[in-house]
Order: C-alpha cells, then sequence, then structure tokens
C-alpha cells in the first residue's frame, strides 16, 4: 500500500506555495525462473519402445511496479494532475492491476474531500477526478487500471473554504491488487441501431468503440416531470437528473451491472456534469435515425428550452422541440455508457 498526501499551503498573501516530495514506490518482483522438467522414459533392449520424449519448461512468474507520487499540492485557483504509473508489468494473460483509494484520513466516504489544519479547525475542501475531470472519485473506487506499462492520470480541483491560513493536509491511502480484467466486449459483433438487453431493459445501440458501447433505452420506462417544480432550471440541477443517479441507478442495475456502466462527462450549454445515467441532448438526439427516436410518445432531452423554466423534448413523432414545460411529465428514455 502507498500513500499520497495532500496539502494545501494558504499564506497572509493567499498565495499557494508548492510543497512536493518524490514519488512512492510500490514494487512486487519475482524472480523469471528457468525451470527443466523430465519425465524418465527408460528404453531397454528388447523393448517394443523406440522413442522417448522430454519436457522443456520456462516458468516466468508475474511482476509489476506501481508509482504513486508521494504528495500533491493543491491551488486556490486551478485544478492539479498526477500520474499513477505502472512499469515493467508482465502479469498472467487474462489479469490487470487494479489501484483503489481504500482510504482519507479526514473523508470517511463519499466524494468531497477535505484537508485540514494542525488543529484541525479550518478545512480546505476538494475533489477528485479520473482524465481531465476534477469530481467523480469517491472512497472506495477504483482509480486506475493497468495491463501493461501505462499511465493513468488523477485531478484535483482547485482547494476552497479555509478559514484559515496555513498547511492543510489529507493522507490518500491507495491499494493495488492483481485480479482478473473485465471480459471482452460482449457487443463487439452488434453494430449501432442493433437492439440489445442489459439488466431488465432492451436498448438501442447508438455508439460503439471497441471497449464499450452507448445504449439508449428502448421505451421510455416511466413518466416523470424534468423538475418537480415550475422554475428556472438545468440538468445539473434538476430533479429528474438526481432521480436517475440514483434511485433508479441504485435499484435497477445489480452491482455487477453497475461495475459496468461508466461515469460519463456531459458537456451542457449551460454547465457540464458527470452522470452515470443521463438524457440525450439535441445534438445527439438529431444524430439518430427517425425510427429510432419516434416510439410514441413525447420524451426528455437534457438540453435547455427556449426558456429557462422549459426543457427540450421529443415528439411522438420523433420531432424535437424546445418547448417542454419542466414540471409536465413526459418519458423518459435514460442513456448509459458501458464499459468492459
Amino acid at each position: 500500500m502507498c500513500s499520497s498526501v495532500g496539502i494545501y499551503k494558504e499564506e497572509n498573501t493567499m498565495k499557494t506555495k508548492r510543497i512536493l516530495s518524490g514519488l512512492a514506490t510500490l514494487t512486487m518482483v519475482s524472480a523469471i525462473v528457468p525451470l527443466s522438467a523430465f519425465a524418465d522414459t527408460e528404453i531397454k533392449q528388447n523393448s517394443t519402445t523406440k522413442s522417448g520424449e522430454m519436457t522443456a519448461t520456462y516458468d516466468i512468474q508475474a511482476k509489476y511496479t506501481v508509482t504513486i507520487p508521494a504528495g500533491v499540492t493543491l491551488d486556490s485557483t486551478n485544478a492539479v494532475s498526477k500520474n499513477i504509473e505502472a512499469s515493467d508489468v508482465m502479469l498472467e494473460s487474462g489479469k490487470k492491476i487494479k489501484v483503489t483509494l481504500t482510504e482519507a484520513s479526514n473523508t470517511a466516504s463519499g466524494s468531497s474531500f477535505s484537508a485540514k489544519n494542525d488543529k484541525g479547525d479550518s478545512t480546505a475542501t476538494y475533489t477528485i477526478g479520473k482524465g481531465t475531470a476534477t469530481t467523480g472519485i469517491s472512497v472506495g473506487d477504483v482509480v486506475a487500471e493497468f495491463t501493461k506499462n501505462g499511465e493513468q492520470s488523477l485531478t484535483f480541483s482547485k482547494a476552497e473554504g479555509a478559514t484559515y491560513a496555513g498547511t492543510h493536509t489529507e493522507t490518500l491511502t491507495f491499494g493495488i491488487a492483481v485480479e482478473n480484467a473485465a471480459p471482452a466486449n460482449p457487443y463487439a459483433a452488434n453494430n449501432v441501431g442493433d437492439e440489445v438487453t442489459f439488466g431488465i431493459y432492451d436498448w438501442y445501440i447508438i455508439r460503439k468503440s471497441d471497449d464499450g458501447v452507448t445504449l439508449l433505452m428502448k421505451e421510455s420506462f416511466t413518466n416523470k416531470a424534468y423538475n418537480n417544480d415550475y422554475t428556472d432550471i438545468t440538468w445539473k440541477d434538476c430533479s429528474l437528473r438526481t432521480y436517475l443517479n440514483d434511485d433508479f441507478y441504485n435499484n435497477n442495475f445489480s452491482e455487477e451491472e453497475r461495475a459496468k456502466i461508466a461515469l460519463t462527462h456531459n458537456t451542457n450549454p449551460d454547465n457540464d456534469t458527470d452522470d452515470y445515467i443521463y438524457l440525450l441532448s439535441i445534438a445527439e438526439v438529431q444524430g439518430l435515425s427517425e425510427d429510432i427516436r419516434a416510439n410514441g410518445s413525447w420524451w426528455w432531452l437534457r438540453s435547455p428550452g427556449a426558456y429557462s423554466y422549459f426543457a427540450a423534448v421529443v415528439y411522438d413523432d420523433g420531432y424535437v422541440d424546445t418547448f417542454g414545460c419542466v414540471d409536465d411529465e413526459y418519458g423518459v428514455r435514460p442513456v448509459i455508457n458501458l464499459k468492459f
């Protein structure tokens, strides 16, 4: 296990100083051992056996080195990225290295982390994301996976909320394990537009990559308001987004199925979001065939409408409109990204 310490320092000038130590390295190295195994065969003068066999065996044991930065200096104005590196990787076929954020010294659970001063009376909060995202990682989440040499980055948001100047820290502990790699993409033979089943629902494949697919639910599974109240609202704060990423996500998919649903960064006109379950935008739905868009009912999109108390909708014939009153109840066709 290796730990990374987040350091946030505020001086009277409110500038952040750089405090960074070296690298902590976790290494699992096993020797490469040549072995020779022989099953003796005796061939006697009067024996009917006229040949013998010998087996040559070369046993290569698994090895790897995972390097986790020993520290990251949080900034009060900008996000900061650090790389987790895997090197000298030689694993058995079908295996992968998994790096998990197992513990944070000031954060028992959740995705809002806390760097504290020595007295514990001042807290700077921050979040962590994979790649360029600054959110999405919680205590207990897998933060990186490797099957070969490479780097994967973590991005730390700007720190904010400290009451007093001084150094604020939090220790992050990472666990490293080798386990079976995810199976190959089971939808590799399917095409965009095909109908497939995931969980208890039927879906259309609307995008496809080597390691995953994007699925749009074939039919609306329920009718719900975009937002419970008639008010100015965006996708980021609407009640429908909260419902989809909480109740629907947790109660309609098994733990194994949820592990395959990737957190998706969505770009929106008003504010970007990171969602496990989301709705299509106007631009995304316009790229679909009319057969997929038109499903006999009106259904919500995540894009804002013509006014701040409207959201975009799709009519039963596939026409896209921007005058969906946010507290009206229309169909819900969730979208998920699956990664394998």
